[in-house]
């Protein structure tokens, strides 16, 4: 019994020891697959676990206007991470990025509370901010660094330049168009982790530098753009309209000068673009021209000598029926001359004139002018209009083109045809870049010639009288001649299938100075709602007043123009010119671009600021800006010092008064009655006089 029991005893023994020989044995050999045999495979695994390829992105190039300032520009923005056992004090660390971020503490605690070992803290901090961490020196903190695209002026040129999205690809205007120029190659690292999460670089490997994407150079000038966008802004505002454009080119080349679209956006809030302010409705939106569209089918009856000054065309008495429809126009006129009907922009004189050319010809001269076919200009989005051929046209269908209907045109289009009328018929393909950096700049670009140029002398003359005594009188400057011409166009309405009675475009289209002509502008407001809706009305003192400003006389800069690099933080700026302009126009100026103001008085328009205009100043410097717009301007007035500013100017802020003003001369006022200071009573008459004339 006991021997049985020694027996059992030792089996047991033996089988442990057989065990742990094996169990020994399986270790042994499990070393050597993984030492020897698999080394190389599972250094791989460790190495991916350890190592990591680091992109290392490319800075996005800068978009430029022709004259060197910034447009598009890039900033560094940081990411930061805390790796938490090396963190000694965790609510010191919260503040500190709780004053970075302008968020509150407990935040940063509340992640600093988490389990992991590892977590990430803060992202998209600008610079000027994360220069700070990172100079405080606080343990566990990791940071990394990428480019953020930002538009210094925020909503300005916002159509042509488009924007970005986060992975930094353009997805609208130049930024698009040129995505692949402005990106850049990106270049790579590779970067060994430790435990502690501290990041090196393998030396070992060979580093792949980025290379920096490229600059652009656009055609567009800052100054005209800021000109056109503010008169713009002020007509829409003036008239209640739902929108308006401008496109203002070099007649000789098709460069694109100024481009303005509203509604606009600020590319640097995403978040807040609504779909419908995305549109650069320059070149992606049609409409009816109407009136401004007689100038060309003119130059197609010039061209073939179907027309020309002095002949006499029968007007119906404003009153022509074609088949079911009749035409009207404003007035009943009788015989009027070639010239008379595109003066007064008679729709049965034009008419009338044009059944002397065939469906074919007229379809090639419009065909001709680059309407029904894309322009081709460097911008994402143009539509090549609507224009039918030929065999599709009914009855009413030449009457209809003659007078600018049953065609849809886009602004682009229009205005390259204006500068053909004016340069003696000569049709360019449009630009909106002047240069790619380290390339040459863009060559100019002649699409055809569309007719001679006694066209031009023809046609010119009698468009400088539209504006002097015809529809465009409201257009009418003293110092620079302006050729061009109204246009009041119905808008056809989707739901019925007719053209509105009540929704309008309001343009008007021409070129300057006339005598020696060197830009093409045409203006377009959508649906004026009040105070008038015609052409005349409407979009011809819009005219007129880009051009006044355009061409220097004065300067009436009623936004600030950075005048120094804008990537500094503390730019030079010239204060705006608020007089005259109404208060809520004032304030959202000011608020587009952070400055403090001061309201005093009730009056709705501004009557005097502080500083005054012009005045260069530091933006950090501008402490706030005084508007002047007391309830007892009007009743105990006294005579403002109008001396050095022009006469419109002049008479504009004598309209705050409510006097009666006589005027001669023009250009800047010199002398004045009564003197500054004096008392005025109202209706009293004021006497002006400019230093020419």
């Amino acid at each position: 019994m006991v021997k049985e029991k020694t027996v059992k005893k030792e089996y047991r023994s033996f089988i442990l020891v057989v065990f742990i020989i094996f169990i020994f044995a399986a270790v042994v050999v499990r070393f050597v697959q993984v030492q020897i045999l698999d080394h190389s495979y599972y250094s791989r695994i460790a190495e991916k676990q350890y190592e990591r390829r680091e992109i290392l992105p490319a800075e996005r190039g800068a978009i430029l206007d022709r004259n060197g300032n910034t447009l598009a520009i890039n900033q560094f923005e940081y990411q930061f991470g805390i790796y938490k056992p090396e963190v000694r004090n965790k609510k010191a660390l919260a503040n500190v990025f709780a004053i970075a971020t302008g968020k509150k503490s407990g935040i940063f605690l509340k992640r600093l509370g988490k389990k992991s070992t590892y977590v990430q803290f803060a992202s998209h901090l600008p610079e000027k901010s994360a220069k700070k961490i990172i100079e405080g020196k606080y343990s566990g903190v990791r940071y990394s660094y990428d480019f953020a695209r930002t538009y210094p002026l925020k909503n300005r040129a916002s159509h042509i330049l488009g924007f970005c999205g986060t992975e930094d690809i353009g997805l609208e205007g130049i930024e698009k168009h040129y995505d692949s120029v402005l990106s850049g190659v990106d270049g790579e690292r590779f970067v060994f982790t430790d435990g502690l999460r501290r990041s090196f670089v393998r030396t070992d490997y060979p580093e792949i530098v980025p290379q920096r994407g490229k600059n652009i150079t656009l055609t567009l000038d800052l100054n005209y753009q800021s000109v056109i966008e503010e008169e713009l802004s002020k007509i829409m505002y003036a008239h209640n309209a739902k929108g308006a454009m401008g496109v203002l080119i070099d007649i000789n080349n098709g460069d694109i000068l100024a481009m303005s679209s509203l509604p606009d956006f600020d590319p640097n809030n995403l978040k807040k673009i609504s779909l419908k302010s995305l549109r650069n409705r320059c070149i992606t939106d049609i409409f009816d021209p109407g009136s401004i569209f007689k100038p060309i089918t003119a130059a197609a009856l010039l061209q073939e000598g179907k027309a020309y000054p002095g002949k006499k065309v029968y007007c119906n008495e404003g009153k022509l029926k074609i088949y079911k429809t009749v035409i009207h126009d404003h007035e009943a006129y009788g015989t009027l001359t070639f010239e008379e009907v595109l003066i007064n922009s008679i729709n049965i004189g034009i008419i009338k004139l044009s059944r002397e050319l065939t469906a074919d010809n007229f379809y090639r001269y419009i065909r001709a002018f680059g309407f029904g076919q894309r322009s081709g200009i460097d911008l994402p989005g143009e539509v090549k209009g609507m224009l039918k051929l030929p065999s599709e046209w009914s009855g009413l269908s030449q009457p209809s083109l003659a007078m600018g209907h049953e065609i849809g045109v886009s602004a682009i289009q229009m205005v390259l045809a204006y500068a053909a009328l004016g340069n003696g018929g000569f049709l360019y393909k449009p630009h909106i870049v002047y240069k790619v950096e380290g390339e040459s700049p863009r060559e100019t670009e002649l699409v055809r010639r569309i007719f001679d140029v006694s066209v031009t002398r023809i046609l010119t003359p009698i468009l400088q009288e539209v504006v002097l005594e015809g529809t465009g009188k409201k257009a009418f400057l003293e110092s620079t001649s302006i050729a061009g011409k109204t246009g009041t166009a119905q808008k056809y309405d989707v739901n019925t299938g007719r053209y509105s009675h009540k929704a309008f475009v309001a343009s008007f289209a021409g070129y300057f100075p006339a005598d020696d002509p060197k830009y093409a502008m045409v203006i377009l407001v959508d649906s004026p709602a009040k105070n008038g809706y015609y052409g005349g009305q409407v979009a011809a003192p819009a005219f007129k007043n880009i051009v006044q400003r355009i061409i220097g006389l004065p300067e009436h800069n009623s936004r600030m123009t950075i005048v120094e690099s804008n990537s500094e933080e503390d730019p030079i700026i010239f204060v705006p010119d608020l007089t005259g302009t109404p208060i809520a126009y004032a304030k959202n100026i000011l608020e587009n671009y952070g400055l403090e103001y001061e309201l005093q008085g009730d009056f709705p328009f501004v009557v005097e600021q502080y500083p005054v205009a012009g005045l260069a100043i530091r933006h950090s410097q501008l402490e706030k800006l005084i508007i002047i717009c007391d309830n007892d301007y009007g009743k105990n007035f006294t005579m403002p010092n109008l001396k050095g500013k022009s006469l419109r100017e002049a008479v504009y802020l004598l309209k705050l008064y409510d006097v009666q003003v006589s005027a001669r001369g023009f250009g800047e006022i010199v002398d004045q009655w009564p003197k500054p200071g004096v008392a005025l009573k109202q209706n009293q008459t004021v006497k002006i006089r400019g230093d020419r004339g």
